[in-house]
């Protein structure tokens, strides 16, 4: 992110967007290998995974270098884990960013099982199908952000995936192709605003610790997504899939209110 900020300081939303729904894209990478293997070979997955993560070390080694805009690398200084939430632009847009992260790798991770009680079959492919639409709503919520802001896109998606969260008991109940719909829909809205919140960090934070204040905040974020996994997974064993992704909804209005509350007006 440090890197693409450095390349494109003037249309980082657009450029973050395209970053995060590769990386989204990538995640549901494992879904289209195992649909495409028919053997079935859970070694094959990793095997291919595995290739596909050494060509994109070598392709970001030799062909992808620092920007002309990153800023001269400034002295170690622990002090910049506080100083960087002292902004409160910096501040909203990274508790917006917590709550995003609450819910969105346990989306990531048990979407499939939800997938499973609507489609009997091809559910890898659907499944795959969602994080096509994730990369999509990184996309062109980037595009969307240069004219309305990186605020405003974070805002709807935050809404939208909240309100997912909360109807997601009853999508079992729905015609099949409207449940598909609204899953494909929530594919799109739970991840759009992660590069929006980058993008907002990214012009908040103190111009020659960009890089530190992403890695502070992203550590965090992946902190969280630890405690929601773990939290569906006993959730599920205990009361099913059904309700899984109620407590979820805790994310979004967190970071919806985080993100409206604090002046952040980019």
């Amino acid at each position: 992110m440090k890197i693409a900020a450095s390349w494109y300081p003037e249309t980082v939303s657009k450029a973050l967007g395209w970053l995060v729904g590769a990386l989204v894209l990538a995640t549901g990478f494992p879904y289209l290998i195992k649909v495409l293997n028919f053997q079935d070979n859970v070694g094959f997955i990793l095997q291919a995974t595995s290739v596909l993560c050494f060509a994109g070390g070598l392709i970001q080694l030799f062909l992808v270098g620092d920007g002309p805009h990153l800023p001269k690398g400034s002295r170690f200084y622990m002090g910049v884990v506080r100083d960087v939430f002292q902004h409160p632009g910096f501040r909203a847009a990274s508790f917006g960013y917590f709550g995003h992260m609450w819910e969105l790798y346990a989306v990531f991770a048990y979407i499939p099982l939800l997938l499973k009680t609507i489609v009997k079959n091809n559910i890898d492919l659907w499944s795959f199908i969602f994080f096509v639409f994730g990369f999509l709503g990184c996309s062109v919520g980037g595009i969307i952000a240069l004219k309305a802001g990186s605020r405003k896109v974070a805002l709807v998606a935050l809404f939208i995936s909240g309100a997912i969260c909360l109807v997601s008991p009853f999508l079992q109940d729905l015609p099949q192709g409207i449940a598909l719909i609204i899953i494909q829909i929530w594919g799109v809205m739970v991840v759009a605003d992660s590069p929006q919140f980058s993008s907002l960090n990214t012009q908040f934070a103190p111009r020659e610790y960009v890089g530190s204040a992403l890695t502070i905040v992203n550590c965090i974020g992946f902190l969280i997504t630890i405690v929601t996994i773990e939290l569906l997974g006993l959730w599920i064993n205990y009361f099913g899939v059904r309700t899984a992704f109620l407590p979820l909804v805790l994310g979004p209005i967190f970071g919806w209110i985080s993100l409206k509350e604090y002046p952040c007006t980019q």
